[in-house]
């Protein structure tokens, strides 16, 4: 072998090692909720360290869920502790209570459209 085709054997593998890098920490970043774009650019620079901490992260949550979580519960005025929005008595600490109604919209989304039409009047 000259040393041109060493040459193009070590660039074709540095680029296949980059580009595979970037690729493979993009996906374990974006399967954890976390910038699949920022850990693509540390996968292409520090392959092999990038996709070793990218994968020892935990995920990140997932806000929607913890927003449809508050949305269904209210916090507890005796103990703090989340509790099903209807609950007559709190399962934490026994402290009884009011119900609160259900909300009117539970379990729909309301359309942007309507909400401007609601709101001024249309």
């Amino acid at each position: 072998m000259d040393e041109s085709e060493l040459s193009t054997i070590f660039w074709t593998t540095w680029w296949l090692w980059t580009i595979g890098g970037a690729i493979i920490a993009g996906i374990i970043a974006a399967r954890k909720r976390r910038s699949p774009i920022g850990w693509a650019v540390l996968g292409a620079l520090f392959s092999l360290i990038a996709i070793i901490i990218v994968a020892i992260l935990p995920a990140l949550p997932d806000e929607e869920a913890e927003r449809r979580e508050r949305m269904e519960t209210r916090q507890c005025p005796e103990c703090a502790e989340r509790i099903q929005r209807e609950a007559r008595r709190c399962k934490h600490c026994g402290a009884t209570f009011d119900p609160m109604p259900p909300r009117k919209n539970a379990g729909r989304t309301e359309r942007a459209a309507d909400r401007v039409s609601r709101r001024f009047g249309s």
